[in-house]
């Protein structure tokens, strides 16, 4: 299942609004502000899950690429919180 660039990272920033509301409801491991190191580990959490589930998923692998997804959007934060660099 293919996407348009404009549709991948709309459902990243769809993942970045569920983040911020998990962290406004409370009750959630998902914080507002943390460390870049903290972020790396749930960047790996988040890649070894994924792997995982590649293991056993099949084309178009969305239970993989849900994982991605959260992914894409721990790094969106981490922008945000820290500022991103541009590609030069």
């Amino acid at each position: 299942m293919k996407m348009f660039t404009d549709e991948v990272l709309n459902s990243i920033k769809t993942e970045r609004e569920y983040q911020d509301n998990a962290i406004k409801g409370g009750g959630t491991h998902i914080v507002k502000e943390f460390p870049l190191g903290s972020a790396l580990s749930a960047i790996q959490h988040k890649l070894d899950i994924a792997r995982e589930k590649w293991y056993g998923d099949v084309t178009p692998h969305q239970d993989t690429m849900e994982e991605l997804r959260k992914i894409a959007a721990i790094c969106v934060q981490m922008g945000e919180q820290y500022g991103m660099p541009i590609r030069k």
